[in-house]
């Protein structure tokens, strides 16, 4: 759980023993918000690991290498071109609905430098 979420738990818990009479409805209430703020936290993590999964096969990572020895990336610019050109190749294996997994160069960029190529 996330600070917030600790936070919002403690809240809730002092609420509650400063007014009982709102205290089982409000605090019903507000568990239910925290567990699926939580739930959908952990799916959204869920699919983003298995998207990169999917993408981040030997084949890409080897092309998307071979794309930046050729380009030679130095201004953002470049690593837009780099983005441009990888999108088909990653999203073929991507399970998103849309033709584009790089936003744009800064997100290629930090793809690669967070990536183990």
């Amino acid at each position: 759980m996330a600070l917030t979420d600790i936070s919002a738990c403690y809240f809730m818990v002092f609420l509650a023993s400063k007014f009982p009479q709102i205290s089982a409805a409000f605090f019903a209430s507000s568990l239910t918000v925290l567990v699926s703020l939580a739930l959908d936290r952990c799916l959204y993590q869920l699919a983003n690991h298995v998207i990169y999964l999917r993408v981040t096969t030997d084949a890409n990572k080897l092309a998307l290498i071979r794309q930046i020895a050729a380009v030679t990336p130095g201004p953002m610019y470049d690593w837009d071109d780099i983005a441009v050109a990888m999108d088909p190749l990653f999203c073929s294996r991507s399970p998103l609905p849309f033709p584009y997994f790089f936003y744009n160069g800064e997100s290629c960029y930090s793809f690669v430098i967070t990536t183990d190529l």
